[in-house]
């Protein structure tokens, strides 16, 4: 078995509204005491964040 090395790009597009609803969301933590649900929280970041891996020839 022989290993490949592949070199690639990788691009993160990350919409408008993600860093406000994180900044939020620690604000929101911080003022009641609480956890975040992280699964609701990882969905929303999920739809937010989009990664694109480009080869590089």
């Amino acid at each position: 078995m022989t290993a490949h090395t592949v070199t690639c790009t990788l691009t993160v597009h990350c919409a408008w509204w993600v860093m406000p609803y994180l900044n939020t969301l620690a604000f929101m933590c911080a003022l009641t005491g609480l956890e975040p649900d992280l699964r609701k929280a990882r969905r929303m970041i999920e739809k937010g964040v989009m990664l694109k891996a480009k080869p590089v020839r």
